[in-house]
């Protein structure tokens, strides 16, 4: 039995599939992540076929039945199709770094509130804030790993319990998350953090104004970040969208 419901979706891929329809995977409110067929998305009056376009939030009407591959999308209207983003070589970048990860490491049919509404917030971000991009990204790759369930705790020592603040130096061990200085003698993969990196964490963790920050620094944090993320992750390869833009 299939039931008719109206969500949010945001369009994260789209594919030609066979003479005249389309198939994309969308993240949506009400189902998570989903593939939807649109029948007649490839006419050229088909309304749906131009909505269904990579990154636009829609409001749809989808015929989802519990046990099917790819549910049936019958109708869609547009909410915002992101004209900022879609302009900017920076902002596609990182947008598409986001999409990316909601790909790899969200599972099919599972509901995801929080992450869906974070989307939606850091896409519009992305779109009007005057923050540079990699910097919004930043904040939510790190949202995104503890709603996932790897969150990376930097208040004290993953490994003894210990304080962790900018006046004592720690670092990541991939396996462990943050350690200080101490277990990090006992760890091969232990990499020491600057100062002013160990700060930077503490911002994007805390939702604290990141005053002093450079885009070296930033690019470590995100490099990090991947490499935890393949270290629990065993699917997980990389984001492919920072590396080849």
């Amino acid at each position: 039995m299939s039931i008719i419901t109206t969500t949010e979706a945001i369009v994260l891929t789209k594919i030609d599939f066979r003479e005249t329809s389309k198939i994309s995977n969308l993240f949506t409110k009400e189902f998570g992540r989903i593939a939807v067929i649109v029948k007649g998305a490839k006419t050229s009056n088909s309304k749906m076929g131009r909505l269904i376009d990579v990154l636009n939030l829609l409001t749809i009407v989808v015929y989802n039945k519990s046990g099917r591959e790819v549910q049936l999308l019958s109708q869609a209207d547009l909410q915002e199709y992101y004209p900022s983003i879609k302009s900017d070589y920076e902002k596609i970048k990182y947008a598409s770094a986001v999409i990316e990860l909601i790909n790899k490491l969200l599972p099919e049919h599972e509901p995801a509130l929080r992450v869906f509404t974070g989307t939606k917030k850091i896409l519009q971000n992305f779109e009007s804030s005057e923050e540079k991009p990699y910097l919004i990204f930043a904040r939510y790759m790190m949202f995104f790993i503890e709603e996932i369930g790897y969150e990376i705790q930097i208040r004290a020592c993953s490994d003894c319990g210990n304080e962790l603040h900018q006046d004592n130096t720690a670092g990541m061990d991939y396996s462990k998350g943050m350690i200080c200085m101490d277990c990090g003698k006992k760890h091969l993969s232990f990499v020491p953090f600057e100062r002013e990196l160990f700060y930077l964490l503490d911002c994007l963790k805390y939702g604290k104004k990141a005053v002093v920050y450079n885009h070296r620094n930033i690019q470590n944090l995100l490099f990090h970040f991947e490499n935890y993320l393949k270290y629990h992750v065993s699917s997980f390869k990389g984001l492919n969208s920072l590396h080849n833009f």
